[in-house]
């Protein structure tokens, strides 16, 4: 069975200033936002905005407009999924999306700092009878943009290097993947239930950049790996 998704983690009733910022912050902690405007904002009649910093000035149409204009999201998912039967559960999901963002209603438009194109999760659970189950997860993201660094000047005020930037979040770091595995055992008593598991995280050690350190003239870099291996074990009650 597949569907794609029509409901939202949050919708914003309004699509003024404080409406949009507040689904702009919702948008980056990775939950799905829904506006709701009429499009005739109450202050479209004043001459200008005030009392915003950095905005103070600014008539309410640009305003809104700038904010409309600064995440552009677009994309699609997929979700097929197996309810549980002779023991076995799971689902994929597959997500495709484009973030892009104007910095002015003038300049053209670029990929945004939280994009990410492609997600896969797979996710399956066994259970084997007398409180055993195992469960595994994989999960598969674009990796995120970001600004290269494209040389160096030295500057003789400081005696350091300084690093040139290139064109704005125009490149990407490699994709984050990983493979975690869960086994658990659950006795169940008369009048509460205990539960023991122990959850391997990034099974095959994958190596999922972060970010990039340079050395002292920015001439040579190395990548910053995301946790390693890391096996956890937990004991739950239940009453």
């Amino acid at each position: 069975m597949s569907a794609i998704a029509s409901d939202y983690d949050v919708v914003v009733v309004g699509g003024g200033a404080a409406g949009l910022n507040g689904a702009l912050m919702l948008a980056r902690m990775r939950r799905s936002v829904l506006v709701v405007d009429a499009g005739r904002p109450r202050n479209a009649p004043a001459e200008a905005v005030h009392g915003l910093f950095a905005r103070d000035g600014t008539p309410p149409a640009e305003l809104l407009a700038r904010g409309r204009a600064e995440v552009e999201g677009y994309g699609g998912q997929i979700l097929i999924r197996q309810e549980l039967w002779k023991g076995f559960f799971g689902w994929i999901a597959y997500t495709v999306s484009r973030s892009e963002r104007k910095d002015h209603p003038d300049d053209p438009w670029r990929v945004f700092q939280y994009d990410q194109t492609h997600i896969l999760t797979i996710i399956g659970s066994y259970k084997f009878g007398r409180g055993y189950q195992v469960g595994i997860r994989f999960r598969y993201v674009t990796g995120n943009p970001y600004t290269p660094t494209v040389g160096s000047y030295y500057d003789v005020n400081s005696d350091a290097y300084v690093p040139i930037n290139g064109p704005l979040y125009s490149a990407r770091l490699g994709s984050f993947n990983q493979l975690d595995v869960r086994f658990d055992k659950k006795w169940t008593f008369q009048r509460w239930a205990m539960s023991m598991y122990i959850d391997i995280q990034n099974i095959y050690r994958a190596s999922n950049p972060e970010g990039y350190a340079y050395n002292f003239d920015f001439s040579q870099r190395s990548a910053i790996a995301g946790l390693p291996f890391l096996p956890v074990l937990g004991i739950r009650g239940d009453f």
